[in-house]
C-alpha cells in the first residue's frame, strides 16, 4: 500500500463528517454574526455583559477594556472565545481518537499493518489527513465569518479574522495530536476522548480564569489556549506565540509514533 493511500483512505472515512460540520457550524456562526447590526450602537449588549460575574466575562473573552459591542469585541465574545474553539476541539478530538483506535477496535488495523508500511509512517499519514480536515473546517469557517461580517458591515480586517481562526485551528491540531497520542499509548478511544477533553476543559478554564485570580496565573503558561489566543489575534493579528502550540503538537505526534511502534496491536 502506498503511503498516500493511507491518507486518502482517512480523508475518505472522515470527509463526509467534516462536510456536515461545515454546514452546521457555518450556519451557527453565520447566524451569530448576522444579528450584530441589531445591537450595533446600542448599549444594552455591553451593559448585559458588564453585569456578568468577572469569571463569566473572562470565559467569554470580554474582560475590562474590551468594548463587546464593537465588531471585534462582539466576534471575540460570540465566536472566537467559545463557540469556534469548542467546536473545533470536539471535531479534532473525535478524529484524533479514532485514527488508530477505530481501526484497532474494529479489527482492521492488523490487516492494514500487513502491508509494507512502517508503523510510524502510518501514524504520520493518518495525522496529516486529520490536520487537513481540521484546517479545511477552520478555513471554511473563516470564509463564512468573512462573508457574514462584510454583509453586516462590520469593520474587521480579514487578516485578523484569519489570525483568529488560525489560533482556533492550532488548538484543534493540538488536541487532535493529544487524542492520537492517548490511543497510541493506551489503545482505547474512550480513554483518548476522556483525556483530551479533560485537558482541554482544564486548560481553557486555567487560561480564562487566570485573568481574574492570581492563584491560577502561574499555571497559565502551561495552557495551549494562552499561547494560541493570549495575544488577542482579532486585535493584533498573527503572533509568533502560535508556534509554541504547533511545536507542542509536533512533539506529541512524534511521541505517538514512538509509542505505537513499541507496543503490541490488539487483535
Amino acid at each position: 500500500m502506498r503511503l498516500h493511500s493511507i491518507a486518502s483512505k482517512t480523508l475518505h472515512d472522515y470527509g463526509r463528517r467534516m462536510a456536515w460540520w461545515v454546514l452546521g457550524l457555518g450556519a451557527t456562526v453565520g447566524m451569530q454574526v448576522a444579528v450584530y447590526p441589531s445591537i450595533a450602537g446600542q448599549g444594552g449588549y455591553q451593559d448585559m455583559l458588564e453585569q456578568m460575574p468577572d469569571a463569566m466575562k473572562a470565559i467569554f473573552g470580554v474582560g475590562s477594556g474590551i468594548d463587546a459591542a464593537s465588531a471585534s469585541g462582539y466576534l471575540q465574545a460570540e465566536v472566537f472565545a467559545f463557540t469556534a474553539p469548542l467546536a473545533l476541539l470536539v471535531f479534532a478530538i473525535g478524529i484524533g481518537g479514532g485514527l488508530i483506535g477505530r481501526e484497532e477496535e474494529t479489527g482492521t488495523l492488523d490487516l492494514l499493518l500487513a502491508y509494507p508500511v512502517r508503523r510510524g509512517s502510518l501514524v504520520l499519514q493518518k495525522f496529516a489527513a486529520a490536520a487537513v480536515l481540521t484546517c479545511v473546517l477552520a478555513a471554511a469557517l473563516c470564509v463564512v465569518v468573512a462573508v457574514a461580517t462584510t454583509a453586516a458591515d462590520m469593520d474587521v480586517a480579514f487578516v485578523r479574522l484569519a489570525a483568529a481562526m488560525a489560533s482556533v485551528a492550532a488548538l484543534g491540531l493540538f488536541f487532535c495530536a493529544l487524542a492520537l497520542l492517548a490511543t497510541c499509548a493506551w489503545r482505547r478511544r474512550g480513554v483518548a476522548y476522556g483525556v483530551a477533553a479533560a485537558v482541554g476543559l482544564v486548560s481553557f478554564l486555567v487560561n480564562s480564569l487566570a485573568a481574574v485570580t492570581d492563584v491560577l496565573d502561574p499555571l497559565r503558561p502551561l495552557s495551549p489556549f494562552r499561547w494560541a489566543q493570549g495575544f488577542e489575534p482579532l486585535r493584533t493579528g498573527f503572533d509568533a506565540a502560535l508556534l509554541v502550540v504547533l511545536a507542542a503538537t509536533a512533539a506529541m505526534v512524534w511521541l505517538a509514533t514512538a509509542a505505537f511502534e513499541r507496543r503490541d496491536v490488539a487483535t
